[in-house]
């Protein structure tokens, strides 16, 4: 019975562990807009969590101007997805102002299949053609992001 339990314990305690070690993630995003003129989009990568607050996976969103297709990378890094979770829920919020009416903006919301394990991390890419998607929002600024040492 002690042998039993003990297996029990250690076995508990590798899955806690192991939830808490490094592991890398890797975006590419394919993004065209089929109007013409310069577009400029922002791209912010979170992780869905179900107790707590969704966490940012990549430490600056990415953002950019276009013209008829851009690509983007981002890379992020993640610290297990809490306790006994095995996968990394991944979802993209794209903002840009490829549309057809000038005076808003369009944010779309998409998750990325499959989701990524939490062991040893994930390379995703997705193409998605941006024109007119998404839900129209009130304009705003998409600031570059301050890069600090």
């Amino acid at each position: 019975m002690v042998k039993f339990t003990t297996a029990i314990f250690l076995y508990f305690i590798s899955l806690v562990t192991c939830q808490y070690q490094r592991d890398f993630l890797v975006f590419t995003a394919h993004l065209t807009c089929k109007l013409p003129g310069i577009f400029r989009y922002q791209i912010q990568y979170m992780e869905d969590d179900t107790i707590f607050p969704h966490d940012r996976v990549t430490r600056f969103d990415s953002v950019g101007n276009g013209i008829g297709e851009v690509i983007s990378n981002n890379f992020g890094v993640m610290y297990g997805d809490g306790f006994l979770d095995r996968n990394y829920e991944i979802y993209v919020i794209i903002l840009h102002n490829c549309t057809k009416n000038s005076k808003m903006m369009r944010e779309y919301q998409f998750y990325i299949d499959p989701p990524c394990e939490t062991t040893g991390g994930c390379k995703r890419q997705f193409n998605l053609d941006i024109t007119d998607l998404g839900e129209e929002v009130t304009p705003r600024v998409i600031h570059y992001p301050s890069y600090s040492v």
